[in-house]
């Protein structure tokens, strides 16, 4: 069965480079933007969106209905799963790689040095990130032409999840204003 994964588009933060899983931040005019240009691609494609799959993040809905927009088209069933939020950075959200390694030199090294084996400061593990986003996969039920809009963390787990990359996490990317198809074998 296919299925369509793509990035919430740009926010702010984004262009700011900050760290920001939690936090709910809508659209900048680029990430709007980037999925509308996505919605119209999927049209071009002759592609038909059944169901779409979103995290509980303002920022992933906003691309989906501005997606669906731009297509063309409603789509009836539309799912929100607070359980694919993006990983929570703790006390780093809203802050800069160079704001966090002045306040927290120490920390942010042993995150350079093992990214997926540090705890975020009243943060996330990444283990921890790894088996809410799978558990809550396990469970949804995809259909042929679902769409999941996703935080590149989630996307990167799903990849993982269902062996569709051989890549390390780190090396899986989903830019912002593109869409994949993936194939799912039940």
């Amino acid at each position: 069965m296919k299925v369509y994964l793509c990035r919430h588009g740009q926010t702010d933060m984004n262009a700011q480079r900050k760290f920001y899983g939690r936090l709910d931040v809508s659209l900048n005019d680029l990430g709007r933007e980037q999925a509308r240009q996505i919605g119209k691609q999927m049209a071009n494609d002759s592609l038909t969106i059944r169901k779409v799959v979103t995290s509980g993040l303002r920022r992933t809905k906003e691309t989906a209905e501005e997606i669906l927009d731009s297509y063309g088209q409603l789509c009836l069933h539309m799912e929100s799963y607070n359980a694919l939020n993006e990983i929570d950075f703790g006390t780093w959200e809203g802050l800069s790689a160079d704001d966090i390694e002045r306040r927290d030199y120490n920390h942010w090294w042993a995150y350079i040095e093992a990214p997926l084996n540090t705890q975020f400061p009243e943060g996330e593990e990444h283990k921890t990130f790894r088996l809410r986003v799978e558990e809550c996969l396990s469970k949804i039920e995809f259909v042929e032409g679902t769409l999941l809009v996703g935080h590149l963390g989630v996307l990167r787990i799903f990849m993982q999840y269902y062996n569709l990359s051989d890549e390390n996490y780190f090396s899986i990317d989903i830019p912002q204003g593109e869409y994949i198809c993936v194939e799912l074998f039940k």
